[in-house]
């Protein structure tokens, strides 16, 4: 007997319609999507009850004609293609032609919809596929579609509406930001139960992204964006990324369009999550809102029936240039804020992403002049001198005007010929040309011995100063273990070690240490950062490297309330502007912050 039958259409549509529409907010995506393609320029959403009795959408796009109103509803029907050939150069949202007639089988549908210089319109009716009615009405130029009780025929979905009720509207908001950051230049609003949710007017993106995400701070919200811009012969990338300071505990705000469709890749998630590696927290993540534009034929985003995924033709380029992009736009992010050097950004840029050219500087022999210049910090090599920007050329060249400080009588004559000078919390404030920069020693000190000890471990052209008395350490069997893993990098830094193993103990001493190095307690600072190291997960060989240096400079630096001269002060800041990343300390803290003179206006 033969039981292999062809199911009717009804029931084919019923099932279709559940796998392309599983929950309201895709209702609102496919609905929305539909008014872009049809070049509509203001887009009202208006739901009620989640989804659950109401998701409207109406546009002034171009409209339908009657004999299209009636067709867009059958399953396959389309605009957007016409040949095989056509699926490798999509340049609109929809193409399959499965929405609408997904979205008719599962739920009540009256659609009116009028093309322009058409004094009337059609209106049409469908449930559960079935068309009830078709007929002229009038209207304006554009769409109104109507999708009441969705999933009337499916009683496990009707049930799983009524239990979601709020997680419905904000899945719907989700997509309905989705779409309108990838159109800033649209009007959309956004309407719920009869109040207003969201309503943007056309405005650049990032005006959109603070209208959206800050509330009431656009002006402080604005300023933690990082714009982002490469444009090569492969893609073009642009969009906004958070400062270091801007995380989030959740993977929230973080949005990537190909060709201005939002999609959904870890792939590309890891490129930008590595390019802030290091000192994020692991519960904190960045912040993005990245435009891809590429050649359609470079590109496959019929993977699945949401089109919210892609498949590149070489994921392995597209990666390396958005790793670079991020890194390169972080490492040249220096803003001008108020001051606070406590936020916990955790940020981290150790490698280079760039060639710079190496140029040698003439010593201004400031090192002379300071006795104890040699325990804060020892040039052993020609130092190398990064290209500059802008407001680090400033800093280095600017003379300034006298600074007044209210002081005893002798410093006071003193003083009020300097520019420069260190506040009683411990911050240097230096005099420039268009404010007042104020520099955290600790975190600066951190930077230039980090970016030391990382050129250090990479070229092995360290300094080492014998030890009178060795210092001895017995490790564990795990300890040891790290120990070895890590041993060649300190070692390069200048530390020098002698390793005698016994039975049941594991014998280190150590006879040499970094010639700038002033710590008095190897052994402490070495079984600390074994501990510290050996529950991270490092087995890259350059996150050791990183990790190692990280630590040393934190351990070895100054600390925020040690006292320095104003010539090692202005030193430290030379020093810190030849680094490669002078922005932020090695774990993401600013070394440096500029209140310009406008903002100083402001406060008087």
């Amino acid at each position: 007997m033969n039981i292999i039958r062809l199911l009717p259409d009804s029931v084919a549509n019923q099932i279709a319609g559940g796998q392309v529409i599983q929950s309201p907010n895709c209702v609102v995506k496919e609905l929305l999507e539909n008014s872009i393609d049809a070049g509509a320029e203001d887009i009202q959403v208006i739901i009620k009850d989640g989804g659950k009795t109401l998701i409207q959408i109406i546009d002034n796009g171009s409209g339908m004609s009657e004999t299209d109103a009636k067709m867009c509803f059958e399953r396959h029907a389309t605009s957007k293609i016409y040949r095989s050939e056509d699926i490798n150069n999509i340049r609109t949202f929809g193409f399959r032609g499965e929405a609408l007639a997904a979205i008719s089988a599962v739920s009540h549908v009256e659609m009116l919809t009028a093309q322009e210089g058409n004094q009337m319109g059609t209106l049409v009716f469908i449930e559960g596929s079935k068309l009830l009615k078709i007929e002229p009405a009038a209207a304006q130029k554009g769409t109104s579609i109507s999708v009441k009780n969705l999933f009337f025929n499916i009683p496990g979905r009707r049930k799983s509406l009524e239990r979601d009720f709020h997680k419905g509207f904000s899945s719907i908001r989700e997509e309905f930001i989705r779409v309108a950051l990838a159109y800033p230049e649209k009007k959309f609003s956004l309407h719920h139960n009869d109040s207003d949710s969201l309503i943007l007017f056309p405005e650049t993106l990032l005006e959109r992204i603070c209208h959206i995400f800050a509330n009431q701070k656009q002006k402080e919200y604005q300023k933690q964006l990082i714009s982002i811009r490469e444009e090569n012969s492969e893609l073009e990338i642009k969009g906004y990324i958070g400062t270091p300071e801007l995380v989030n505990q959740k993977r929230n705000k973080q949005y990537i369009f190909i060709n201005k469709r939002y999609i959904k890749s870890p792939y590309l998630n890891n490129a930008i999550e590595r390019a802030y590696e290091y000192v994020i927290p692991k519960d904190r993540h960045p912040i993005y809102f990245l435009f891809f534009s590429l050649d359609p034929h470079k590109i496959d985003i019929n993977i699945n029936p949401q089109k919210d995924e892609v498949k590149f033709d070489d994921e392995k380029l597209i990666y390396s240039i958005l790793h670079a992009s991020i890194k390169f736009a972080l490492n040249n992010n220096y803003g001008r804020d108020t001051i606070n050097f406590e936020k916990d950004t955790n940020f981290q840029y150790y490698s280079s992403l760039i060639q710079n050219k190496n140029k040698h500087i003439q010593d201004r022999h400031i090192a002379d002049k300071i006795e104890q210049w040699e325990k804060f910090y020892v040039e052993s090599q020609k130092e190398r001198l990064y290209p500059l920007h802008e407001v680090e050329k400033e800093l280095l060249e600017y003379d300034a005007s006298p600074t007044k400080i209210i002081t005893s009588s002798q410093e006071k004559k003193n003083e009020l010929k300097a520019t420069l000078f260190q506040l009683e919390n411990g911050l240097v404030c230096k005099q420039i040309k268009n404010g007042i920069m104020f520099v955290h020693p600790q975190y600066a000190h951190e930077r230039i011995l980090y970016e030391k000890y990382i050129e250090n471990i990479q070229e092995g052209n360290s300094v080492s100063q014998k030890m009178l008395f060795p210092e001895k350490i017995s490790l564990s069997d795990k300890d040891f273990e790290v120990f070895l893993e890590i041993k060649e990098y300190f070692e390069k830094i200048g530390f020098s070690f002698d390793v005698k193993m016994k039975k049941q103990d594991n014998i280190i001493f150590i006879n040499a240490h970094p010639l700038d190095m002033t710590h008095t307690h190897e052994a402490t600072l070495l079984k600390d950062f074994i501990e510290e190291i050996k529950y991270e997960d490092a087995t890259e060989l350059e996150r050791k490297k990183v990790m190692v240096a990280k630590s040393l400079a934190k351990k070895t630096s100054l600390t925020i309330h040690k006292k320095i001269t104003k010539e090692e002060a202005e030193y430290l800041i030379e020093r810190l502007f030849l680094c490669e990343n002078s922005a932020y300390s090695p774990y993401g803290k600013p070394t440096y912050k500029i209140i310009d003179e406008s903002t100083l206006e402001e406060y008087f």
